[in-house]
């Protein structure tokens, strides 16, 4: 089978879920909304104004006006049954291309193939089809898609109607209705620490569509540093444990407590910026995604471990204005024990949280934390997994609760990469003139 084939055969697993009603987000992601009617029936259709608009295109550049006069369309029923479904897709690459012969009782229609209406077929069809068989669209009828402007009163109150002239006398009267949703997210803050509460809020909220226990959410995201080019995509997965619903409408999210799927970019992850991208929420079968950016204003950072003069007791700081690199050996190894007594070349991972109710109550007593060495040129030469940092106490502040990893097992900074297994006193990371050293969490 085709990679196309592969695509569009993995999508009937999902055709069927149904959602409670057209919901869309306002400011995110819009709804779709199907009648079906004979092709080439006028229609009209009619919604309130003040709380969306109405479009013939996801791409929104054909936009619907209140009760005008509209013709209705075919839509990927390629092999003329009445529906659209998986039955279809052999008809459609067929379509696109010959990939062997076809019973002799399925006749592919090539112009219900023109998803995109441009008046061909070819590859900037799939998407709609695809489209057509996720969303079980109506073999002939219309296709409207809605983007929210204010949210709904009350669930359905934003209803879009459908009205038709089946005297063909010219008079439209009200034949179907659907019921639609607009729902507002609004998240906040959009900056602040490692630790800080995000609040979000949902208007309206009632069964189905309500916060409870089993809400997840990911957030799909870039890193925008405030110079240079972005990281790869990668998401942020919000555990229903993660997602602290307060009530029907209300849940806090605590920045950093999450875990990071896929490639992140870690060589850009140290500096300034921004996490951008939309956030998923799922409820149920329902997803709202919402974009949202939250900017750091703290990050983990290598410190230096010091020395009390009397007591000989160590303690955090200074922080190191450039890398100190030591010089570990000829490429057969380096003596553990030497690396272990350069105490002024001794470093420290630390991250400190917001401290509130939150992280004050629920932080946990140690974070896992990756380090990764970065050259001059932006490129990651060593990467040191599972590097455990401990909540410490004595250290707490009004405002922060801070890790730091262990003082008796510090970090040194070595001129050649070393097995970090094989050390015990220290941890030797690989870093390099002009480098930079990242820590990335793994979520707390």
């Amino acid at each position: 089978m085709s990679t196309l084939a592969t695509v569009l055969a993995g999508l009937s697993c999902v055709i069927g879920q149904q959602e409670p009603g057209a919901i869309a987000v306002v400011g995110g992601n819009d709804a779709t909304v199907t009648f079906s009617l004979t092709a080439d029936a006028p229609y009209q259709i009619d919604f309130a104004t003040n709380l969306c608009n109405v479009w013939h295109d996801r791409a929104r550049t054909n936009p619907a006006v209140p009760l005008t006069t509209y013709t209705a369309r075919e839509y990927g029923d390629v092999n003329g049954d009445g529906e659209i479904d998986t039955n279809d897709v052999r008809c459609f690459l067929e379509v696109l291309g010959p990939i062997g012969p076809l019973p002799h009782s399925t006749p592919c229609m090539s112009g219900v193939a023109d998803l995109n209406d441009d008046g061909q077929v070819d590859e900037l069809d799939v998407p709609g089809f695809a489209e057509a068989l996720v969303h079980a669209f109506p073999a002939e009828g219309a296709v409207l898609f809605v983007e929210g402007l204010a949210p709904s009163n009350a669930l359905g109150d934003a209803a879009i109607s459908l009205l038709t002239d089946p005297d063909e006398n010219g008079v439209f009267t009200p034949t179907a209705t659907a019921p639609a949703t607009m729902v507002e997210i609004l998240i906040s803050p959009t900056t602040g620490e490692f630790g800080t509460p995000i609040s979000v809020t949902m208007t309206p909220a009632a069964a189905p569509l309500a916060f409870d226990g089993n809400i997840s959410a990911t957030w799909n995201v870039v890193f925008e540093p405030v110079a240079g080019a972005p990281s790869s995509p990668f998401t942020i997965r919000i555990r229903p444990s993660e997602f602290r619903e307060s009530s029907g409408s209300q849940a806090t999210v605590i920045a950093g407590e999450s875990r990071a799927i896929g490639a992140i970019g870690l060589e850009q992850f140290a500096l300034p910026g921004t996490l951008a991208g939309n956030l998923v929420i799922n409820i149920g079968t329902i997803r709202l995604s919402k974009p949202f950016s939250f900017a750091p204003t703290n990050g983990p950072l290598l410190t230096a471990i010091s020395y009390d003069a009397l007591t000989a007791q160590p303690f955090l700081g200074p922080t190191p204005e450039s890398l100190e690199i030591v010089t570990a050996g000829n490429g057969d190894g380096a003596d553990e024990n030497l690396l272990a007594g350069m105490t002024p070349n001794h470093l420290a991972a630390v991250l400190e949280l917001n401290r509130n109710p939150i992280t004050e109550s629920e932080s946990p007593s140690e974070l896992t934390v990756t380090l990764i060495s970065i050259n001059a040129f932006g490129t990651t030469i060593q990467s040191i997994d599972n590097v455990i940092l401990h909540r410490d106490d004595a250290l707490l502040t009004p405002d922060h609760v801070k890790y730091h990893s262990d003082f008796n097992v510090p970090i040194v900074l070595v001129d050649t990469q070393l097995d970090p297994a094989e050390y015990s006193l220290v941890v030797p990371l690989y870093a390099v003139d002009g480098g930079r050293v990242a820590i990335l969490p793994e979520g707390f």
